[in-house]
């Protein structure tokens, strides 16, 4: 973690913008996982009521 604090060194420089999602891939990425989280809330509430 060291070498991340080393002056004139930001850790985003680290990484590659080429190899990653962009920040409307990461919103459908988010998205997905609230509906999954969200799915699976409701289907453990109608197991739980039933």
């Amino acid at each position: 973690m060291n070498r991340l604090r080393r002056p004139g060194v930001c850790p985003h420089d680290l990484e590659d913008p080429a190899g990653g999602v962009g920040p409307w891939e990461g919103r459908a990425v988010l998205a997905l996982w609230t509906a999954a989280a969200l799915l699976a809330g409701w289907r453990a509430g109608r197991r739980r009521d039933a």
